[in-house]
C-alpha cells in the first residue's frame, strides 16, 4: 500500500519480511499483512518447545476436525459442506453461501492461523493453555463458536475441544 511504501522509503519489503513474503507469496510489504503478535513484546513464542508446539497443534487441529465433523453431520441443508485435515491444515467448507474456514499451523511463529469467511485472517498464540488472538484476547474456540453459531442459527460449542479452556 502507499503508506507502506512511504514508511519503508521505497524498499521492496520491510527489514523483517513475513514467511509468506520470504516464500514469494506476498508482493506487498503492508504492515497489516506481515506484522504478527510474535514480533511484539511479551510474545510466547519461546515459552513452548518445537516438540510441544507440534504436539499441541496436532491435538488442537484433530479435536477441531472431530467437532466440525459432528457439526457437519447435523447440518442437512448444506449438502456441499465438507472438511479435510492434512499436513497441519484444517479446511472446513460450509458451501458457497457461507464460505470456508482454513485453520493451519504456522510452525516458524509457533502460531495457529485462521482464515475465516466471517472475520477474515487471525493469528493465534498459545497462552495459558489456549490459543489467543493477542489483539482482542478472544480464543480461537470462542471465535469459532460465535461465528458458526451465528450463521447456522443454533448454539455451537467448541468448549470440549483440546486447548479450549
Amino acid at each position: 500500500c502507499k503508506g507502506c511504501a512511504a514508511q519503508y522509503n521505497g524498499h521492496k519489503y520491510p527489514r523483517t519480511a513475513s514467511p509468506m513474503q520470504q516464500m514469494g507469496l506476498l508482493r506487498t510489504p503492508c504492515t497489516a499483512l506481515w506484522r504478527t503478535s510474535s514480533f511484539r513484546a511479551g510474545s510466547t513464542e519461546s515459552s513452548i518447545s518445537a516438540a510441544q508446539y507440534e504436539s499441541i497443534t496436532q491435538e488442537t487441529l484433530e479435536s477441531l476436525a472431530e467437532r466440525f465433523e459432528e457439526i457437519l453431520d447435523d447440518v442437512t441443508d448444506i449438502p456441499e459442506a465438507d472438511l479435510a485435515l492434512s499436513d497441519g491444515v484444517l479446511t472446513v467448507h460450509f458451501g458457497e453461501k457461507l464460505g470456508t474456514y482454513v485453520i493451519n499451523k504456522q510452525t516458524p511463529n509457533r502460531q495457529i492461523w485462521l482464515s475465516s469467511p466471517v472475520s477474515g485472517p487471525k493469528r493465534y498464540d498459545f497462552v495459558d493453555n489456549r490459543w489467543i488472538y493477542m489483539r482482542d484476547n478472544v480464543s480461537l474456540h470462542q471465535l469459532l463458536a460465535k461465528e458458526v453459531s451465528e450463521f447456522l442459527k443454533k448454539d455451537i460449542d467448541f468448549g470440549k475441544c483440546s486447548y479450549a479452556a
